[in-house]
């Protein structure tokens, strides 16, 4: 019997005991056949928005003589999955991971250990896995977790502190010991029925079920639940933003602008504010719809399909386009983007950042570089390179000179918008994956027939600044 390789598991009973001999001699390891069905099947009763703060059970007094639990910890292995889950749970990666939960497993139910974190739940654990979708063909991540039940029927999923698996792991020294604060096991229940758990690229994440978007995930430094919705990318430091909101017929569009802390700080060139006109936002509502619109048609060759029943679509909680971005939950530390949908009742966002971004778009007349992230719910938080040679570039054309410098201020951030829905409408996602757009799809960027037009609105109220018949700037700047 010690001999029977667990189904799906890849590795002998033997061989399961040896990874756990790290945390308490005698603890046994049975075989269960309650199916897994990708994520948890017993769904706790807490919702997101309460769920209680990571911690670890009070510790108590020094001195106190003897551990505090008396009860004798098991844990289980959940044994059934499909034969794409297997496949996943038998590499080297996932079962490395097995063995650190393991190994953390021994550390908090240790029988000298006197603030066992598992006393209110009975004393049979189960080990479970998360992955990173519902869709058989798309399982591709795994990670291992502790699902333990309270008498009421009420179940905990835990895992490793931080979801850190590459933290070390505590050694119990010998005699009576407490575990260290943070060293405890992190609860990371998916909430109620309207969430699923899943993972992905090590990160634990709540899936919404009606849409799919990502509503929080558990930030690995502070081990606390966060809000996968955010407003700018949070890639650099932003002291300034606003947020504004697009009227765009019965839709409103969030719509965003940030400098990040370089631009404000620098010696040459700093910009300290930079605000839209009111009667603007809703111009950019309406570009940035009519850029999607335009991408999601050449996506789907609906060739034929008018502005007018796009909007329809959007209403219907469809209409998105496929778009090469970096996952700003998930990937933070990516180097390529990747094709996704986007979500663009959510909006955008622009923040002017004073560094090379990781997609490199042209060097004429200056090196110019963007990034385009999504947020949980899809939203398109863009940033783009504003460097000092950009800003002096403007600064020294002659035919705005001469109309003053708030002219000058607001063609720069117009020309800056605008270049970055041009990207965005015309753009390939073959010329943003490879990371250098102008090197893969050339040097210049060919407009999609009608393109050129969706920023009629704008150009008029700019021509009408630039010569004195608009008296408020479309963008203002604060130097």
């Amino acid at each position: 019997m010690d001999d029977v390789r667990l189904r799906g598991r890849g590795i002998t009973r033997k061989e399961f005991f040896r990874l756990a001999v790290v945390y308490a001699a005698g603890t046994a390891l049975t075989a269960c056949t309650s199916s897994i069905n990708n994520l948890i099947t017993e769904k706790p009763t807490l919702n997101p928005s309460d769920t209680p703060r990571p911690t670890i059970t009070n510790t108590p007094k020094p001195d106190v003589p003897t551990p505090t639990s008396t009860k004798k910890y098991t844990l289980i292995s959940e044994d059934i999955f499909t034969e794409e889950q297997a496949t996943v749970i038998n590499n080297d990666d996932s079962n490395k991971l097995l063995g650190i939960l393991v190994a953390w497993f021994g550390y908090w139910t240790g029988k000298d250990c006197r603030n066992i974190p598992f006393d209110k739940y009975l004393p049979d654990l189960i080990t479970s896995w998360v992955f990173n979708s519902n869709v058989e063909s798309e399982i591709t991540e795994a990670a291992p977790v502790i699902q333990a039940e309270m008498a009421d029927g009420t179940v905990q999923t835990f895992t490793v502190p931080n979801t850190d698996f590459q933290r070390t792991v505590p050694i119990a020294p010998s005699g009576i010991y407490s575990i260290g604060v943070g060293d405890g096991p992190l609860p990371i229940s998916p909430g109620d029925e309207n969430y699923n758990l899943a993972v992905r690229n090590g990160v634990f994440i709540r899936v919404d079920n009606k849409n799919g978007n990502i509503s929080e995930y558990v930030d690995k430094e502070s081990g606390y639940w966060e809000s996968a919705s955010f407003s700018f990318t949070k890639r650099v430091e932003t002291p300034f933003k606003e947020e504004y909101a697009a009227k765009v017929g019965d839709l409103s569009i969030p719509i965003g602008i940030a400098l990040d802390k370089d631009v404000i700080e620098r010696a040459k060139k700093a910009i300290k504010e930079v605000h839209i006109a009111s009667d603007i936002v809703d111009m950019l509502g309406e570009v940035w719809l009519k850029v999607c619109w335009l991408r999601y048609s050449y996506d789907t060759k609906q060739y034929d399909l008018t502005f007018e029943k796009y909007l329809d679509l959007l209403l219907d909680g469809e209409g998105k386009p496929d778009l090469a971005v970096f996952d700003e939950v998930t990937e933070r530390d990516s180097k390529t983007p990747e094709v996704t949908k986007i979500n663009q009742l959510e909006g955008f966002s622009l923040t002017l950042v004073d560094q090379v971004l990781p997609v490199k778009a042209y060097d004429i007349p200056y090196k110019w570089s963007i990034f385009l992230g999504r947020d949980g719910r899809g939203k398109i938080l863009a940033a783009n390179q504003f460097s000092d040679d950009i800003v002096g570039w403007y600064d020294g054309l002659e035919s705005l000179k001469k109309y003053g410098q708030v002219v000058v201020n607001s063609v720069l951030v117009s020309s800056i918008f605008q270049w970055t829905m041009i990207l965005i409408g015309n753009v390939g996602n073959l010329c943003f994956e490879s990371g250098n757009i102008a090197l893969r799809c050339g040097p210049n960027v060919y407009y999609k027939p009608g393109f050129d037009a969706f920023f009629d609105k704008i150009d008029l109220e700019e021509n009408k600044f630039i010569h004195g018949e608009r008296k408020e700037a479309l963008f203002t700047i604060v130097r």
